[in-house]
């Protein structure tokens, strides 16, 4: 499922954004999807979600400490 989100730019900006997309023969949206998807991130967890394994390893170490 997609999701809408609106974005200010400088028409500067949207410009080159547009020209960019162009260039790449695609539109802006999926532009933004594909720089997005190809950059890297320092964490590849999204922020304020856990794995169900990280979730279980943190309470066998707070068990642990606990001994």
């Amino acid at each position: 499922m997609k999701q809408r989100i609106n974005i200010s730019l400088s028409p500067d900006t949207a410009d080159r954004l547009k020209q960019y997309a162009w260039e790449h023969h695609t539109n802006v949206s999926q532009a933004i999807t594909n720089w997005i998807w190809s950059a890297k991130v320092k964490n590849e967890q999204i922020r304020g979600q856990q794995t169900i394994d990280g979730i279980l390893s943190e309470r066998k170490g707070k068990r642990r400490a606990g001994r």
